[in-house]
């Protein structure tokens, strides 16, 4: 019951994680566990393929202004070009037009055309400066004349500002054809897109491509997780990171094919996707893992070509407080050029990490076996034992998770595992408790039942005994049979209360001296009772502690006896037989009650004894067996046998053989226990 009880439990709790992981508080507490994994990692490096063209502190000071002039930005690209760069990425969203003269500038160069002479040289000046390319032209040409420049642009999410509904053609080149998408698939972020937010129109039609530039944070605002695709007005638009890598790997759109929540598909690698269709990000490490230049230096043609032939080089803006910046499990401070380039790295490497629905499988068995585990941990061991062994199961669990991560880049849920793992643990401890508390109840009604019978000490051992009780076996006992002398009679002089004050204190004391010397108080008889010693298991002793008992009973009636005086009641005789051999235990009864007895010769030997005390004037009498039996383990100056004298031998009523006696005339004194 206990194994199906902690598998219920353990699927329930499973179950139920996984229908809520996606709310604040779990997938917040994951997230923490994936942070430390990386740290526990630590950084690693990127590819080689990817530099950085920072638009820094010192650009910005060289071109004298911010935003930096476009026509910088074409010449840039030329010398990139020029140098062999493979692939160029804007990381800039060029949104305004940029104009080489402003409007009221052109109309009063206008005015000065108009009053210079027709033919003269000034005009031509005039006329040369009203001609000449703006910035946008510049740039525009520049990407037109290399074929391998990237723009990003943007998807206007939760009603932010938008500059277009409907996406031009030039942008409708980007569209992925071969998407697969799920009857039950959802994505958050798609639901979110309200229009778009493109780059100057000139400039989108001259760009080899484009992808969107949108991330969307964690609930606490760290950065795990990429979205390579958006859904927006039935088509599915790449982000930047994945445009750029399929045109560094010259892969066409025919050659990306996207599972929605399951795979994104670049040629012959299968990049994993979660259950929304978002990459889960390798980060590399702290700031300055790819190689940067300023693009001041860039310009001035001063980096060496062979840095930057054959790479995909990213223009981004990095001056000091501005631009984005995201959190990561290296850095508080990751710029979003060295964002792209991370997700761009993971695509074309493949080293992005994988959650997905095998490590979903790996995760929800993990829940299983381990929750199971605890389970039966809590039920089998105490809180003592049971609180290292579940915290050496769950540093298992997290040990095997960090390295699946960080060798197979598996990311395998470890949070949820150890809070079903707790919660199994915390219940069937609780469970074992209460089962432990039952159990001493139960060990307390039994100690009970058989402190009716028992000795307190042998009561306990019979208790906590783990061992079934092999009653029904022969073996040597001590038996005492004890009688009120004349109850008949004395009770004449009491009234029924009385009688029963009288039984109830003679039965008390009774117990309390057969208990004092180990005994087992086997049957009360009314005015009378079986006392036996040597139950459940006989020692050399049994002899001794039946001789001593008599003696102590009887000093306790002699003092009771005196009590009674005291307060005007009849003082009691008492009479005791006591012999020591062979007799048979066990229980007897039918299917609804039983007791445990004693039968055989060695108690009706016993039983004789008593009677003869009335006979021979003694209060004890003991046969000559138990009195050598007493010789034997005490020596025969023992004390206990003071005060015996021996009587002639005697034929027992019923047996034909003659007993050797031993009687005491007179009780002691009291023996308080």
């Amino acid at each position: 019951m206990t194994l199906l009880g902690a598998l219920a439990l353990t699927l329930l709790s499973s179950l139920l994680y996984l229908r809520f992981e996606q709310g604040w508080t779990l997938s917040s507490l994951e997230a923490q566990t994936t942070d430390s994994r990386f740290r526990l990692r630590g950084p690693i490096e990127p590819g080689p393929d990817i530099v950085l063209v920072l638009i820094d502190e010192a650009s910005i000071a060289e071109e004298d202004r911010w935003p930096i002039s476009r026509a910088s930005l074409a010449q840039t690209i030329n010398i990139l070009s020029a140098a062999g760069a493979k692939l160029i990425v804007l990381d800039l969203l060029l949104v305004e037009s940029e104009k080489n003269l402003s409007a009221e500038a052109r109309r009063a160069l206008s005015a000065i055309e108009s009053l210079l002479p027709p033919g003269s040289s000034e005009r031509g000046s005039v006329q040369q400066l009203l001609a000449a390319d703006g910035p946008d032209e510049s740039l525009a040409r520049a990407m037109a004349r290399n074929m391998h420049t990237l723009l990003p642009f943007a998807f206007a999410l939760g009603g932010a500002r938008a500059n277009e509904m409907s996406a031009p053609a030039s942008l409708r080149e980007a569209i992925l054809p071969l998407v697969r998408r799920p009857q039950d698939y959802r994505s958050g972020v798609d639901e979110m897109v309200s229009g778009l937010l493109l780059p100057n129109a000139e400039l989108l039609a001259r760009a080899a491509g484009s992808g969107h530039i949108n991330i969307v944070l964690e609930p606490d605002g760290g950065l795990r997780r990429g979205h390579p695709v958006i859904g927006y007005g039935g088509a599915y638009y790449p982000s930047l990171p994945l445009a750029a890598a399929m045109r560094f790997a010259a892969l066409g759109n025919d050659q990306v094919v996207v599972n929605l929540g399951e795979d994104l598909v670049l040629g012959d690698r299968s990049i994993p996707l979660d259950r929304e269709s978002r990459l889960t990000i390798n980060h590399y490490g702290p700031s300055g893992r790819f190689p940067s230049f300023s693009f001041r230096d860039v310009k001035a043609g001063e980096i060496d070509p062979a840095a930057l032939a054959g790479k995909l080089v990213i223009i981004s803006a990095a001056p000091s407080g501005a631009g984005d910046k995201f959190s990561t499990p290296f850095t508080s401070q990751l710029s979003s050029a060295e964002l792209i380039a991370t997700i761009t790295d993971n695509l074309l490497t493949g080293r992005s990490l994988t959650e997905d629905s095998q490590t979903g499988l790996l995760s929800f068995l993990a829940m299983m076996v381990i929750g199971l585990a605890a389970a039966l941990i809590a039920d089998r061991a105490s809180f003592r034992y049971a609180l290292p062994l579940f915290l050496a199961l769950v540093a298992l669990w997290a040990a095997l998770a960090q390295y699946l991560f960080a060798t197979q880049g598996l990311l395998v849920n470890v949070s949820g595992v150890i809070a079903i793992a707790f919660l199994n643990f915390l219940v069937f401890q609780v469970v074992r408790l209460r089962r432990e508390q039952k159990g001493r109840r139960e060990m307390e009604r039994q100690r009970s039942n058989l402190a009716r019978y028992f000795s307190p000490v042998v009561a306990e051992h019979l208790a906590r005994s783990k061992r079934q009780l092999d009653l029904d076996r022969e073996q040597d006992v001590a038996v005492a049979f004890v009688d009120i002398v004349g109850f008949t009679r004395h009770a004449e002089k009491l009234s029924p209360p009385e009688i029963m004050a009288t039984l109830r204190n003679f039965h008390r004391i009774l117990e309390a001296s057969v208990f004092r010397h180990h005994g087992v108080v086997n049957k009360l008889l009314g005015d009378g009772a079986l006392a036996c010693f040597g139950i459940p298991r006989g020692t050399a002793q049994d002899a001794a502690n039946a001789l001593a008992f008599s003696l102590d009973f009887v000093a306790r009636i002699e003092a009771w006896n005196d009590e009674n005086k005291a307060a005007g009641r009849p003082a009691i005789r008492v009479a005791i037989g006591l012999h020591y051999g062979p007799a048979m235990l066990g229980d007897l009864g039918g299917d609804q009650q039983f007791e445990f007895t004693l039968v055989g010769d060695t108690l009706n030997v016993a039983s004789r004894l008593e009677g003869l005390t009335r006979h021979l004037d003694v209060v004890v009498l003991a046969s000559d067996a138990l009195v050598e039996r007493v010789r034997k383990t005490d020596g025969d100056s023992t004390p206990l046998l003071a005060g015996f004298k021996a009587f002639p031998k005697v034929q027992l009523r019923g047996r034909d053989d003659t007993v050797d006696l031993w009687g005491l005339q007179h009780a002691p004194h009291v023996q308080e226990a």
